[in-house]
């Protein structure tokens, strides 16, 4: 396995991403989830993607499970400030106490001393993104973040997050559907030293795909909230509707098949939402397919 630097820290080129392991599309199972995090190590993906958002933070409490007793064979970023209003509209919150609240109660659930990567999930724009990240920086002082980063921020926001302490990473969808990042965020991420943490990388057929299967998203499922492009990811295990015919079973099991085998470039790391990201960046043109574990939360099990 290739490694990447981001900002300070080296991870496996490939990243894990495990919104998906607890309930997100669907209902993985917990046991599964910890085996494919322990698997993805053996096969060198040591690099895992959680947030206190996902699943009310008991995303965080599998990841301890998963690495218990292995803690420092991993590298583990999580975030903060991904809220829901009472009305179920997405909100934040950046507030200075409410950072380092968070930020403990993430270190509760995981377990451990210090979290790897600590990302502000969602900018607050009601307070300044100075003083958020002036707590972000206090949180490095003491240890308790190795390194901060930022996700789906403007580039005004993150060059004033930068100036205030060093970002290690910004974490951007970037797919075939969203380029815009390729204006301003990717050259500025240059610019400032800061690793471009991918997310949401697509496929073509899902475009077409799209409206269809918007419909047969169970009610509950938090699709429509995501950000930018975000409703446009792939939904990998999402059973089919009753009364979908064969072929159209059987062209799923196909595309999810196909999800594991990619054409990428070499980069620094991709991740969330799909359960293995992938990394994309400018590079040579390489393939990777990962073995699969013995069991996986998603999907149906495929033959090596």
């Amino acid at each position: 396995m290739q490694r990447r630097r981001l900002g300070g820290i080296e991870v496996s080129a490939v990243g894990l991403g495990c919104a998906t392991m607890t309930p997100f599309y669907d209902e993985p199972d917990g046991e599964a989830a910890i085996d494919t995090v322990r698997r993805a190590r053996e096969i060198g993906v040591d690099f895992l993607d959680s947030s206190d958002a996902y699943d009310q933070g008991r995303n965080e409490e599998l990841i301890a499970r998963a690495v218990k007793g292995r803690r420092n064979e991993y590298v583990i970023a999580s975030k903060f400030g991904n809220l829901r209003a009472a009305d179920g509209s997405p909100t934040s919150d950046g507030r200075p106490e409410y950072v380092k609240a968070s930020c403990e109660r993430s270190l509760k659930r995981l377990e451990t001393d210090f979290i790897d990567l600590y990302y502000i999930h969602r900018v607050d724009p009601t307070v300044p993104i100075e003083d958020t990240m002036g707590a972000m920086s206090e949180l490095v002082r003491q240890g308790k973040v190795r390194h901060p980063g930022i996700c789906e921020a403007s580039a005004a926001t993150i060059r004033r997050a930068h100036a205030t302490h060093p970002l290690s990473a910004v974490q951007i969808e970037y797919s075939l559907w969203t380029r815009d990042v390729e204006a301003e965020i990717l050259p500025l991420c240059e610019e400032l030293g800061s690793a471009r943490h991918i997310r949401s990388l697509v496929k073509p057929q899902e475009a077409r795909r799209q409206s269809h299967q918007q419909s047969r998203l169970r009610p509950n499922r938090v699709r429509n909230g995501l950000p930018a492009g975000g409703n446009r990811i792939r939904t990998i295990g999402t059973a089919p509707a009753k009364g979908s015919s064969p072929l159209a079973n059987r062209r799923r099991r196909h595309e999810r098949r196909s999800d594991l085998e990619v054409q990428v470039r070499n980069g620094n790391a991709c991740l969330e939402w799909l359960p293995i990201a992938f990394p994309f960046a400018e590079g040579p043109r390489v393939r990777i397919r990962l073995p699969p574990p013995a069991s996986r939360p998603w999907g149906r099990r495929q033959s090596q």
